[in-house]
């Protein structure tokens, strides 16, 4: 399901600001979803966005820290194999980010 997962500038900048124990967990997540994302461990499910925001899923780092992923589309609108991550932070960053979406 998941080929590929790129990091924006963005979230790259945010990962170096993370706690040195949440990057190596968040690197070893990161090769979990590209071996079996369904894995128990990792949480992952489709996170709720607006329809026209495009297709999310979010995923656990450890018990305080989630990362979202934004599937690319094709030309047709249809899911790929490569994702995004867009962002990555305690557990609150779920609600921030739908807020972002939502232009709240």
């Amino acid at each position: 399901m998941i080929e590929e997962i790129l990091f924006t500038e963005e979230v790259d900048k945010r990962i170096k600001k993370l706690p040195k124990d949440i990057q190596k967990k968040l690197k070893k997540k990161i090769e979990l979803l590209l071996e079996d994302p369904f894995y128990p461990s990792l949480h992952f499910k489709r996170f709720h966005a607006p329809e026209d925001a495009g297709v999310f899923w979010e995923f656990r780092i450890d018990r305080k820290y989630r990362g979202i992923l934004q599937q690319e589309l094709d030309e047709n609108g249809e899911p790929t194999a490569c994702f995004y991550l867009v962002a990555v932070g305690t557990h609150d960053i779920l609600e921030k980010f739908t807020k972002s979406l939502s232009g709240s």
